[in-house]
């Protein structure tokens, strides 16, 4: 027989011998007997060549889920930012900026009229961006109010 032909018929055993284990661990089969097939399983998929054989899942169980393993996005790393210098003009720009986001969320806590806060928000802004680029802070993408 050849090669492919030994690989496909074990694929096959090896298929039905996880299955065979699968049904004697769901009905509560001893653990000498679960041993013994996951044993006759294992001398199976060692049979396999290469391209069949499956790869051992996580946590080294040899469990596998059925469901390919999504692609890992590759983490982006962003570059460092350039130290800037705190002058005590920037300084006194942060406080003012704090200053200002406090009035903002106290006129929004208090349910102020949209057109006083609209006007509050934009003097915030207008600070913000008097800051250099490298300290302003980054939109955390949260919009409105959470809901109860």
């Amino acid at each position: 027989p050849s090669l492919k032909r030994v690989g496909i018929s074990s694929g096959i055993n090896a298929e039905y011998g996880g299955n065979k284990v699968r049904e004697l661990k769901a009905s509560k089969a001893s653990p000498e007997t679960i041993k013994s097939e996951v044993a006759i399983l294992l001398d199976l998929k060692s049979k396999l060549p290469p391209e069949l054989q499956q790869k051992p899942a996580k946590g080294g169980k040899g469990k596998q889920s059925g469901k390919p393993e999504p692609k890992q996005q590759p983490k982006v790393q962003n570059p460092p930012k350039p130290k800037v210098e705190i002058t005590p003009e920037i300084a006194a720009l942060q406080s003012q900026i704090d200053a200002q986001g406090t009035k903002v969320r106290e006129l929004k806590g208090s349910g102020a009229e949209k057109s006083v806060i609209d006007a509050e928000v934009k003097v915030l802004l207008d600070l913000k961006a008097k800051l250099p680029e490298e300290l302003r802070p980054q939109p955390s993408g949260k919009k409105g109010k959470k809901k109860k």
